[in-house]
């Protein structure tokens, strides 16, 4: 006789799986130690060890979505404390980082007489911040963009935008990846350069991988989107993975070295002037209808955004995808607080209300 369950929480079955994920662990530690210090077997025990943890993963993850879209399991308070606990995991990632930021700055803001007093250390050769990095933080900010897209079209129960919103934040996310990549094989130093090199790859090359765990939580989540798995009212799994990106996102921007080139001085008035007008127009949602007047506006921004990016971005192609990304925005903003364009979009969610009374 089945008793009726008189609580809302939810009492797990006995399960193989932490005990198997533990040995799995244990085998990929002395594996790896074993193939450093070229032990006989060492690389065979830690390909073994990685292929069980990454067994134990699938299944397990496979009985919690079952106990939760099949059986019924997740109840609120189980939701809760599942965001809870997701929370707690992305605070002990957030400590993780700082202790790569606390050895950057570190090493940064007082160099010791090994590195030769100064940073970075004599005989680097860094990359430049303004090039292939500044692209591919636009990039990453819009896959942000796009994974926030999904969750809006999720929570107004639109299954095939949200599922076309998670294939493009995919697809920025290849595209990072594939930049990064790039990045580290044009890069003039190793990670045995120096403190430079160590704290550069280290704290680089653990981002690009929660990159790549990310874009792995961002497919099975189209995946079960695709599926219908994920409705407005119970989508714990994509908040999970729409907060690890956006911590992505956060950790990126923290990453980026800003090292700004001199300045010149040809075209100043317009370089300082640029930046005016937009913030004015996001804050007063008001551009004149006149159409010379919106295209002029449109035309100084983009004129000084030009002479910036000429002036810090030396590559070619990379300069030109990051007008193109930023010009795309200044025209969705020109055009999106400008009378006519409102008034258009007021009048077609009029004429879709009525349709729909």
């Amino acid at each position: 006789m089945i008793e009726s369950q008189r609580h809302s929480y939810h009492l797990v079955d006995p399960s193989p799986w932490p005990i198997s994920g533990s040995l799995g662990a244990l085998a990929t530690t002395v594996g790896g130690v074993m193939y450093m210090h070229s032990f006989q077997g060492g690389a065979t025990l830690l390909s073994l060890g990685l292929i069980f943890i990454l067994y134990t993963m699938f299944v397990w993850w496979r009985d919690v979505l079952r106990e939760s879209t099949l059986e019924g399991h997740h109840t609120k308070v189980v939701q809760l404390g599942l965001r809870y606990g997701f929370i707690l995991f992305i605070v002990s990632e957030v400590m993780f980082f700082f202790a790569f930021f606390w050895a950057f700055f570190h090493s940064s803001l007082a160099p010791t007489v090994e590195i030769g007093g100064i940073w970075p250390p004599k005989g680097i050769w860094v990359l430049d911040p303004w090039e292939i990095p500044f692209l591919n933080t636009l990039i990453l900010l819009s896959s942000g963009a796009a994974v926030t897209w999904a969750h809006h079209a999720i929570l107004a129960g639109k299954e095939k935008r949200a599922v076309y919103a998670l294939v493009a934040t995919v697809l920025l996310a290849l595209v990072f990846t594939g930049f990064q990549g790039m990045e580290y094989y044009q890069a003039p130093f190793t990670i045995s350069d120096s403190i430079y090199g160590s704290t550069f790859y280290l704290a680089t090359g653990f981002h690009g991988f929660h990159v790549i765990i990310g874009t792995l939580f961002l497919i099975i989540c189209g995946i079960r989107q695709y599926l219908g798995h994920l409705t407005k009212e119970h989508h714990v799994g994509f908040e999970a993975a729409a907060w690890y990106w956006h911590f992505v996102d956060v950790e990126r921007i923290s990453g980026l070295r800003n090292e700004s080139s001199k300045t010149k001085r040809t075209g100043l008035f317009q370089r300082i002037t640029a930046a005016f007008p937009l913030p004015l127009i996001i804050i007063y949602k008001k551009v004149s209808s006149t159409f010379l007047l919106n295209l002029s506006v449109f035309w100084h921004i983009n004129e000084g955004i030009e002479e910036i990016m000429a002036d810090h971005v030396h590559q070619e192609m990379t300069r030109n995808w990051i007008l193109v990304y930023l010009r795309l925005f200044l025209l969705i903003v020109v055009g999106y607080h400008s009378p006519g364009w409102i008034g258009a979009a007021r009048k077609t969610h009029v004429f879709e209300s009525s349709q729909k009374i």
